[in-house]
C-alpha cells in the first residue's frame, strides 16, 4: 500500500512530508513521493516491532469493513490532510487486517 498522490490540493501533505523525512532520516532534498513512500516503510516497521495485531484481531471482517465505511463520515473525516474516497477507506481497512 502507497500513500496516494492527492497533487495540491492536500496543503498539509508537505508538512508531514517534513516529518516523514526527519522520522526515517532522510535528508531535505528527499521528494515528497519518496518521503510517503517512507513513511509506510516506517509505519510498518513500527508496527512489526510493536507487535501490534491487526483489525482482524479485534474481529474486523468484510462485513465490518462495509459498516466502518459507511459510518465513517462523521466529524473525523470532515478536515482529514487528504479526502479519502470510500474505496480507498476499503482499501486501507483490507490492508490492516
Amino acid at each position: 500500500m502507497t500513500v496516494p498522490d492527492v497533487g495540491p490540493g492536500a496543503p498539509t501533505l508537505g508538512r508531514h512530508a517534513t516529518l516523514v523525512r526527519l522520522l526515517a532520516g532522510l535528508g531535505p532534498g528527499t521528494t515528497d513521493e519518496a518521503a510517503r513512500t517512507a513513511l509506510v516503510r516506517v509505519l510498518r516497521d513500527w508496527v512489526g516491532r510493536l507487535g501490534t495485531p491487526g483489525l482482524a484481531s479485534f474481529g474486523l471482517d468484510e462485513l465490518g469493513i462495509a459498516t466502518v465505511v459507511a459510518g465513517s463520515r462523521g466529524s473525523s473525516m470532515r478536515t482529514p490532510p487528504l479526502a479519502l474516497t470510500d474505496v480507498d477507506l476499503e482499501a486501507i481497512l483490507r490492508a490492516s487486517r
